[in-house]
């Protein structure tokens, strides 16, 4: 059988045709996605949804066209954490508020508190910028909620509603829990504590069980609702699941583990996620391939005011194709070009800038150094590497797979071997594969 696997992501929306139960890549579409709406607010990253939707149908209606056979299934991934309004119809009311969108972080109320510090006095949980009910409760103190809101919506979850043609507002637990306030162990939103702090909670969306089908598209094909990006990567990098650890490198970074419980002791650094089967051991970073990014663009604008060729994708190749040279006292990167999680003012940093190491390869090893380093810390300091010698290490995202650089620095920090996954597109084969066990059963 074929299945159609969709990713959602910031950047990029790619789609991949698989044959089941070979596991073969029949065809992989992928396109940028330019739906990000310009802003004059630094804090502010909204995507247009009607330019999202138009990708995806034109990538599906590509892919089926790929096989005689009539597709079984389609599964899909979505950049998490994001929301977007919609009426009862189904219909965006608003632009999508994305995962890098820090409006929480700016202070609200006559308390002068950001949003942040306020929903934890209130209820004690800590809710980074960039999450979905966060963003939420800046809208609402700001007066910006559309009058005909129905629910708040992940932008997986909007585009399985578009696909099967259906308004019902329902949400994967993966997705959900990336609002914040979600309960681990239950697999639904903590009501207890959001009532705290909103007169209603109605703007919630219902959580559905993991393989739950959203309906059918136009062609009677069963659409599956949008797991997270994460939990799609890690299932598409890591069949073999249990002792697997996957760096994942893409426009952000995180580092997983699957567990079977929810550890004792653990600090906010690390996220403790659905997953079907058990537990996503999370730690997450902001900028990741957005620090080569800001470099590229760094290096553009030096060689556009020397008069040298500016053209980007020259820029972006060599990037991909840099080798490995261990160097002496390189310069020393903080990566925070975006913030933190729980610290979005929070700023990057070149530090151990001597006469003999300011030099481009100097700043791309300090920037590969740091972005690896960032999430090797969050799993060192909640000591999830007592069982070292059980771990196989995975690396997935193109980040890792084109970056020769990034690849060797993994295992010199991380000192074990890397292995790369065999897919491109891991969250696109991880939402495929999803959603074949979920039609076959195999669960």
């Amino acid at each position: 059988m074929f299945v159609i696997g969709l990713d959602i992501g910031t950047t990029k929306i790619a789609g991949t045709l698989i044959s089941f139960p070979e596991k073969k890549l029949i065809k992989l579409i992928s396109k940028e996605s330019n739906a990000y709406i310009s802003s004059k607010y630094e804090w502010e990253r909204t995507q247009d949804p009607s330019v999202i939707v138009e990708i995806v149908f034109d990538i599906i209606s590509r892919l089926k066209s790929y096989t005689k056979e009539k597709v079984s299934a389609i599964g899909i991934c979505g950049q998490m954490h994001g929301i977007l309004y919609v009426d009862k119809k189904g219909k965006a009311l608003s632009p999508l508020y994305t995962w890098q969108d820090s409006r929480a972080a700016k202070k609200v109320g006559d308390e002068e508190l950001s949003v942040i510090k306020h929903l934890q006095n209130k209820t004690g949980y800590d809710v980074p910028s960039g999450y979905g009910i966060a963003t939420h409760y800046h809208n609402l103190v700001a007066g910006i909620v559309p009058v005909d809101l129905y629910k708040i919506v992940s932008i997986g979850s909007f585009i399985s509603m578009k696909l099967s043609g259906s308004n019902q507002v329902f949400i994967d637990p993966s997705e959900g829990s990336s609002f914040g306030f979600f309960d681990p162990v239950n697999f639904e939103f903590d009501k207890t504590a959001i009532k705290k702090v909103f007169e209603s909670i109605d703007f919630l969306p219902e959580v559905v069980p993991f393989y739950s089908i959203a309906g059918n598209d136009p062609d009677n094909i069963p659409v599956f609702h949008s797991v997270g990006d994460n939990q799609a990567s890690f299932i598409g990098a890591t069949e073999d699941q249990k002792g697997r650890l996957l760096v994942n490198l893409g426009t952000s970074g995180q580092i997983s583990c699957l567990s079977d419980t929810i550890p004792e002791d653990y600090n906010k650094s690390i996220e403790i996620r659905p997953y079907p089967g058990g537990y996503l051991i999370v730690g997450a970073s902001l900028s990741s391939g957005t620090s080569f990014t800001l470099l590229a663009k760094f290096f553009q604008e030096t060689m556009e005011f020397f008069g040298g060729d500016t053209d980007i994708d020259k820029i972006y190749e060599c990037l991909d194709n840099l080798e490995y040279v261990d160097i002496k006292n390189p310069v020393k990167v903080e990566p925070y070009f975006m913030g933190t999680r729980e610290d979005p003012y929070k700023r990057g940093k070149i530090l151990n800038i001597g006469l003999g190491n300011l030099n481009v390869y100097s700043l791309l090893w300090g920037f590969s150094e740091a972005i690896v380093l960032e999430l090797f810390n969050i799993f060192k300091d909640n000591n999830l590497f007592d069982s070292k010698n059980d771990w196989h290490l995975i690396g997935s995202g193109n980040g890792v797979r084109k970056n020769p650089m990034i690849k060797k620095m993994i295992e010199r920090i991380f000192c074990m071997s890397v292995t790369v996954s065999e897919m491109k597109e891991d969250a696109c084969y991880g939402s495929a594969l999803y959603a074949w066990k979920g039609i076959t059963k195999e669960t």
